[in-house]
């Protein structure tokens, strides 16, 4: 039964699955599980803004449950307000469970770019760029510092150095956090954020950059425990246990 991994009240995540051209995301809530495949769900917000989904668009769903993260594609059925309340009506495909490997968090600095779809091209066309730094990642997500104040639940698109490749992903800003000390010391704002992939190979790029940098800390440690280790031992001390 689908009702047992999801629930009324659990987040889900709505993304505009496009040919190209960046990908808006929108966060929900679940309202009510008509059947195994048709949910109403609230119709999502963003800055204040009622978004109206269109019925003749591909999304993709992710859902936050109590059991773990769910994917599926499906698509809106209709639009309505039950007691003065928007709703959407939406049918969904076969639930895939988001593997927990994919969210082992590394602790690394790295500087990186993103943009900003939500607010449009500059004079010249282009999207403008703003710097960043990320703090941690995983395979789901990261946290990351920037001078720039960004909204939650705003849809980024980020330019990370994976190792040998830039690689450019499509990010939903989770949550903020900018104590005014914090800020007024640093100038800067945290944040988090959920990765969205288009392409399966990019999920395996940072995946297998997270795993590089999980093997260079555990050597590091390893090498710094031997040196102590021998430096007891030519001290004459009992060795650490």
């Amino acid at each position: 039964m689908r009702s047992s991994y999801i629930n009324p009240g659990d987040k889900v995540s709505i993304s505009v699955k496009v040919s190209d051209g960046p990908r808006r995301s929108y966060m929900s809530y679940i309202d009510t599980l008509v059947d195994e495949q048709t949910l109403l769900i609230y119709t999502p917000i963003f800055k204040g803004q009622v978004i109206r989904l269109s019925t003749f668009e591909d999304y993709e769903f992710v859902f936050y449950a109590q059991t773990g993260l769910y994917r599926t594609d499906g698509k809106v059925l209709a639009n309505f307000v039950e007691n003065n309340v928007a709703i959407v009506k939406i049918q969904i495909g076969r639930l895939e469970s988001i593997q927990r490997r994919e969210f082992y968090r590394v602790t690394t600095t790295f500087e990186f770019t993103y943009t900003r779809p939500m607010l449009g091209a500059d004079e010249t066309g282009d999207l403008p760029l703003y710097p960043a730094t990320g703090e941690n990642i995983s395979g789901g997500g990261m946290c990351f510092l920037s001078p720039t104040l960004l909204s939650e639940e705003e849809p980024i698109y980020c330019t990370l150095p994976m190792k040998d490749q830039m690689i450019t992903i499509e990010a939903i800003v989770l949550h903020t956090e900018s104590p005014e000390d914090s800020r007024e010391l640093y100038g800067m704002y945290e944040y988090r954020a959920r990765f969205y992939f288009r392409e399966k190979r990019d999920q395996e790029a940072v995946m297998q950059y997270v795993f590089a940098k999980q093997r260079e800390i555990l050597l590091r440690r390893k090498m710094q425990f031997e040196a102590v280790d021998s430096d007891d031992k030519n001290q004459g001390t009992p060795r650490r246990r």
